[in-house]
């Protein structure tokens, strides 16, 4: 019963994790049609105006949140998926076998018996076989595999979400840079101190 709880809890998580990298990546796309509204802004004042206009756009802090969010979200998921994982691998199936009756086993035997009888399966392939054979020790594998794959999904959901903590810090030294060049092309330049008037002859 608690593992269907836990199970249960982290498929909400994920899903609130879903949630949050729905809401960052729809932030992302508004704030990079901004950009692109800023930059046409250039050339004409109707495009200054709707990108002004635009409220609906995240600031670079929100954004900055959000991202946060989401990656600590990641990692307390990840962490307790771990911890599950290997007590799952290590002690809770092995014990469920261990506990397996004798009649559980003599009916694996039974049902391998006659696997075995009917010989290979049309199309020659005798995989059926090999798999009737080895129940319990494919059931073992299938669980260990099963982590092994969601523990890859993970690596990569780690992987893509450093890529986005990276690419965000990028993009906010490109602007602090951008601003830095703004503000000195537009500060007003000192002007040249004029010389004295010459002085009257007596």
């Amino acid at each position: 019963i608690e593992i269907i709880h836990l199970h249960d809890c982290l498929r909400g998580a994920l899903g609130a994790l879903h949630r949050d990298v729905s809401e960052l990546s729809h932030s992302l796309a508004l704030r990079h049609q901004q950009h692109n509204q800023q930059v046409a802004a250039r050339s004409g004042p109707a495009a200054t105006a709707a990108a002004a206009a635009d409220g609906s756009v995240a600031s670079e802090e929100e954004i900055t949140d959000m991202e946060r969010q989401v990656s600590g979200r990641f990692k307390v998921i990840w962490s307790v998926f771990r911890a599950h994982s290997a007590a799952e691998d290590e002690f809770i199936w092995p014990a469920l076998k261990k506990r397996q009756s004798p009649q559980q086993q003599q009916g694996h035997h039974h049902h391998d018996g006659n696997r075995q009888k009917e010989g290979p399966r049309a199309g020659g392939s005798e995989a059926g076989v090999t798999a009737s054979s080895s129940a319990a020790v494919i059931e073992q594998e299938e669980y260990e595999e099963d982590h092994k794959d969601e523990e890859r999904m993970f690596e990569t959901m780690d992987t893509l979400l450093t890529r986005l903590r990276n690419g965000l810090s990028e993009q906010r030294r490109r602007s602090a840079d951008a601003d830095g060049q703004d503000a000195a092309g537009s500060s007003p330049t000192s002007s040249p101190t004029p010389a004295p008037a010459p002085s009257p002859t007596s």
